[in-house]
């Protein structure tokens, strides 16, 4: 999801792979795209957040697919 409301891949700002795999495994999260390129795409604060919640290191702690699928649902419908 963040690559299509940004165009651009997580962590797109960091140059060193290994880098990248330090954040993730230290619960680094992407940094938030820009508040005009979000908005220009479609992204509202509800969607963020959901991102932010399956990104959780946790699986547990990440919603279900089902639950992902009408929380997106619902805000798109909005």
């Amino acid at each position: 999801m963040f690559q299509i409301y940004t165009e651009e891949v997580p962590f797109h700002q960091v140059t060193h792979p290994v880098q990248v795999m330090s954040n993730i495994l230290h619960g680094v999260l992407p940094l938030p795209p820009s508040e005009s390129t979000a908005r220009k795409r479609g992204l509202s604060d509800g969607m963020w957040a959901l991102m932010i919640r399956c990104w959780k290191y946790e699986p547990r702690e990440r919603p279900q697919m089902m639950e992902v699928r009408e929380e997106i649902t619902a805000l798109l419908n909005k």
